[in-house]
C-alpha cells in the first residue's frame, strides 16, 4: 500500500537536485554585468556546470572569459577543446533521440545552438588574430595568421552544411560575422589573393544580409512577413521579395553602405569590433493544461470506480481535476543593440570618429531560434508529463485498491490523494525548463574602421550617454592594418 507513496518520495528528492544551479546561474550573470570576470570565472570552476552534461557550455563559458581577461592563447585553447567536442556531440544518435523524449531537457548533454557552434570559430580566428598582433616572433606571427584562415575555411564548410541541411526554413543557417570578420582577416593578411578573397566575402555579405537576415526586425520592418511567407520567397523575383517583403531599417541601410564601400574597406588600416554587452537571459514560463480522459487506458476510462475515485481522489488531494504543469524557456527581453561610435583623440583633440555597424543582432537569433524549437520541447514535454499524471492516478487507484477500497472507506481514500498529491509534487519538480546557454555571448557584434597615419591615439566609445575608452593606440606604419577589438561590458 505505501510502495506508491515511497516511490513518489524518491522521486521527489531525487529530481529535486537536477538542472541547472539557478542561482548560481543568476550569480554568474550579475560578475558578468559587473565585469568581474575572475568571480565568473570562479564560480564556473566551483558550483555551476559541473555536470558531465554540460561540460560542452563549461568550455565555453571559460573560453570566453578568458578571452575577455586577455589571455588569447588559453581562451584559444579552451576554443579548440569546446569546437572537438560540439562537433562530436552534434552528431546524435538515434538512441539519443529516443532517450531524449524519455527524460527532462535538464538531464540531456548540452548540445550547444546552430548560432553558438558558428562563433566558436569566430573566436578560434580572433584569438589567433589577437595573439599574431602581439607576437614578435614572424614566424610565429605567420602562423597564426594561417591558422585563422585555415579556421575561416573550416567556418564556411560549417555553415554550407547549415544551408544544405536547413533550406527554406525560417531560422539562423548563415552568419555575417564570418563574412565581416572574415574580410577583415584577409585585409589583415594582406596578400593581393587575400584582398580579393575580401572584396569577395564583402559582396557576398550583402546576399547574406537580403536573403537570410530580413528575418530579424533590427534589420527589416517587415520581418514578420518575411518568416511566414519565407518558403514562397525562393519562387519569386529578387524585385518583388525587396518591394513586398523587405523594408530596410536604418541599421540595414548603413551595414549595405558599408559593404558597398569595398575600396574603402581596403584602404582603412584601422579595423573594429566591437561586441556589446551579454545576450539575453533564458527564463521559465509556466504551463499548465487539464488531462484528457482519454490518455488513461481504455478499461480505467470505462470504468465507473475509477472515474469516481478519480474525482474523489483529486478532491482530497486539493485539486479540481488532474492539471499537467511543467515549465518552458523563453527569452522575453525586447533590449536593442545601441548605437554605437569610436572616436579617435590625439593629445585630447579629437581627429576622427566613425559609427559602427551592426553585423548580429544575438538577441533576436537566440529568441528565433529557441521559438523554432519551442513546438518540439512542449510536445516532447507534454507527452512525457501526461504519462507521468497518469500513471500517477493509476498508481493511486491501485494503492486505493490495496488499502481495502470498493467499498469507499476514508482511510483508503486518503492513502490514495497522499500518493497522488506526492506524485503531483514531483512531477512539477521534475520538469523545470532548461534555461543553459551561453550566457558571456555579446548581445551584438557590431564593426567599423578608419585610417590612421603614423601617431599615438586614444580610441573611445560612445553612445547616446557615454564615453568610455578603450585603448590606446600606437600606429607605427600606416601600411600594416591592425584589428582593435573591445567588449562593452554594459548590459
Amino acid at each position: 500500500m505505501l510502495r506508491p507513496i515511497r516511490f513518489f518520495i524518491i522521486l521527489a528528492l531525487a529530481i529535486s537536485c537536477s538542472g541547472v544551479n539557478r542561482k548560481e546561474l543568476t550569480n554568474f550573470r550579475e560578475s558578468l554585468y559587473r565585469a568581474d570576470y575572475m568571480n565568473a570565472l570562479s564560480i564556473l570552476e566551483k558550483k555551476l556546470y559541473q555536470e558531465e552534461n554540460s561540460q560542452l557550455l563549461s568550455l565555453l563559458e571559460k573560453a570566453t572569459l578568458h578571452h575577455l581577461m586577455g589571455d588569447y592563447k588559453k581562451s584559444l585553447e579552451l576554443f579548440d577543446k569546446a569546437k572537438n567536442l560540439s562537433d562530436k556531440l552534434f552528431t546524435v544518435s538515434i538512441k539519443g533521440k529516443i532517450e531524449k523524449t524519455l527524460k527532462n531537457d535538464n538531464f540531456d548533454k548540452y548540445y550547444g545552438m546552430r548560432f553558438e557552434r558558428s562563433l566558436i570559430r569566430y573566436y578560434q580566428a580572433l584569438n589567433h588574430i589577437l595573439i599574431a598582433q602581439s607576437e614578435e616572433n614572424s614566424q610565429e606571427r605567420s602562423f597564426h595568421y594561417q591558422a585563422a584562415r585555415s579556421v575561416l575555411i573550416e567556418w564556411n564548410v560549417l555553415l554550407d552544411s547549415y544551408q544544405r541541411q536547413y533550406a527554406g526554413e525560417v531560422t539562423f543557417k548563415n552568419d555575417l560575422m564570418s563574412f565581416l570578420f572574415g574580410s577583415m582577416v584577409h585585409q589583415l593578411i594582406g596578400t593581393s589573393s587575400d584582398i580579393r578573397i575580401s572584396k569577395d566575402l564583402l559582396k557576398k555579405a550583402q546576399e547574406v544580409l537580403f536573403k537570410n537576415y530580413g528575418l530579424y526586425p533590427s534589420f527589416n520592418k517587415k520581418y514578420e512577413k518575411f518568416r511566414s511567407d519565407f518558403e514562397k520567397l525562393p519562387k519569386l523575383s529578387l524585385e518583388e521579395v525587396r518591394n513586398n517583403y523587405v523594408e530596410q531599417t536604418s541599421k540595414a541601410k548603413d551595414l549595405k553602405g558599408y559593404l558597398n564601400d569595398k575600396k574603402k574597406a581596403v584602404k582603412d588600416n584601422i579595423k573594429f569590433i566591437i561586441e556589446e554587452g551579454f545576450i539575453a537571459k533564458k527564463t521559465a514560463k509556466k504551463v499548465n493544461f487539464p488531462i484528457p480522459m482519454t490518455f488513461f487506458p481504455l478499461a480505467l476510462r470505462d470504468s465507473k470506480n475509477f472515474i469516481h475515485f478519480s474525482s474523489r481522489v483529486l478532491t482530497l488531494s486539493g485539486f479540481s481535476r488532474p492539471t499537467v504543469s511543467y515549465e518552458l524557456p523563453q527569452i522575453t527581453t525586447t533590449q536593442s543593440p545601441k548605437e554605437l561610435e569610436v572616436v579617435i583623440e590625439k593629445d585630447g583633440k579629437e581627429i576622427t570618429k566613425c559609427s559602427l555597424k551592426l553585423v548580429n543582432p544575438m538577441n533576436e537569433i537566440a529568441r528565433l531560434e529557441l521559438e523554432n524549437d519551442l513546438p518540439a520541447i512542449k510536445a516532447r514535454l507534454s507527452a512525457r508529463v501526461l504519462g507521468k499524471h497518469a500513471a500517477a492516478l493509476v498508481s493511486a487507484y491501485a494503492a486505493y485498491n490495496s488499502g481495502g477500497g470498493r467499498g469507499g472507506d476514508l482511510f483508503a481514500y486518503s492513502i490514495a490523494a497522499t500518493s497522488y498529491a506526492l506524485a503531483n509534487k514531483a512531477i512539477r519538480n521534475s520538469e523545470k525548463a532548461d534555461l543553459r546557454h551561453w550566457a558571456s555571448l555579446p548581445m551584438s557584434f557590431q564593426v567599423g574602421q578608419t585610417s590612421l597615419d603614423k601617431g599615438q591615439y586614444q580610441v573611445f566609445l560612445v553612445n547616446s550617454d557615454q564615453k568610455v575608452k578603450i585603448t590606446d593606440l600606437e600606429v607605427s606604419d600606416k601600411n600594416t592594418p591592425r584589428l582593435v577589438k573591445y567588449r562593452y561590458p554594459a548590459p
